[in-house]
């Protein structure tokens, strides 16, 4: 299964392609700069659950270091286990970013005549691997599935 809630699910295992590593990380990345900037200036991270900027940070710096573990590989999938209120909204953002560069890709390949068929495959992939994983987090945050 690609992905694993446990505890309501509270925390979710997901088992990520690696193509779908940089979308991820970018994310995760921009969350890092945003509680970083919380921390920094004493403010709130309103969109995020309502989990202090501390409790963010140190969340997503553990995500983060989990995809950086090489024991963590398994192949071409990269298992990252963290807190659904996190990893749930990640993968949903990553999604939409996914299947938004799949959607433009589309049209400058319709559009323009240097239309890169490999840029279109790769684009398709990615956004697949997304809307999979997107389809699995929602089945375990519905269905609470257990490890």
């Amino acid at each position: 299964m690609k992905v694993t809630g446990s505890g309501s699910p509270a925390y979710l295992t997901v088992r990520f392609r690696e193509r779908e590593i940089p979308g991820l990380e970018v994310e995760l990345r921009e969350r890092l700069r945003d509680a970083e900037a919380a921390v920094r200036d004493a403010t709130d991270l309103e969109r995020v659950d309502r989990r202090t900027p501390d409790e963010v940070l140190g969340a997503t710096r553990r995500l983060l270091d989990q995809l950086a573990d090489p024991d963590r590989h398994e192949g071409d999938r990269v298992i990252v286990t963290g807190p659904t209120w996190l990893l749930g909204t990640e993968i949903v953002l990553a999604t939409i970013t996914a299947v938004d560069r799949f959607r433009d890709i589309v049209h400058h390949f319709v559009d323009e005549v240097d239309g890169d068929p490999r840029l279109l495959r790769e684009a398709l992939a990615a956004a697949n691997a997304w809307c999979e994983t997107l389809m699995g987090y929602e089945h375990a945050e519905t269905f609470g599935l257990g490890d």
